[in-house]
């Protein structure tokens, strides 16, 4: 499913949440996010990630939430290890971009090490 990110006081949607259940009966979920360019670096992407993590693990009762992002993407990894995500593997040359071979990064986190503070 695809959660829009809007702006609280206007209601203009600034950038999407992508959330997939793997199953019905899977413990794990995998999340992607965007914001237009005009709003990244504002702090919108980290509130709208961290609200579906909480909502993924205390309203879904999942146990873990992953996410694939490109290692070149500083910012967005700076996002999720602000979070407390943290790397599990580096899959080299694993994804085919624009006609072009490109590395993949998965960052996830377990329930149990979830905190909204």
């Amino acid at each position: 499913m695809q959660i829009a990110i809007c702006k609280k006081d206007t209601g203009e949607v600034i950038g999407d949440c992508g959330v997939r259940l793997l199953s019905n009966d899977s413990r794990e979920v995998e999340i992607g996010y965007t914001i237009a360019p005009t709003y990244q670096g504002k702090g919108f992407a980290i509130e709208a990630v961290k609200a579906v993590i909480d909502y993924i693990f205390n309203i879904l009762h999942k146990n873990r939430v992953y996410t694939s992002v490109d290692p070149r993407n500083e910012k967005s990894i700076a996002l999720l290890e602000k979070i407390g995500m943290k790397k599990e593997t580096h899959f080299m040359k694993s994804i085919l971009i624009d006609d072009t071979l490109v590395d993949d990064a998965v960052y996830a986190i377990l329930v149990e090490e979830w905190s909204i503070a």
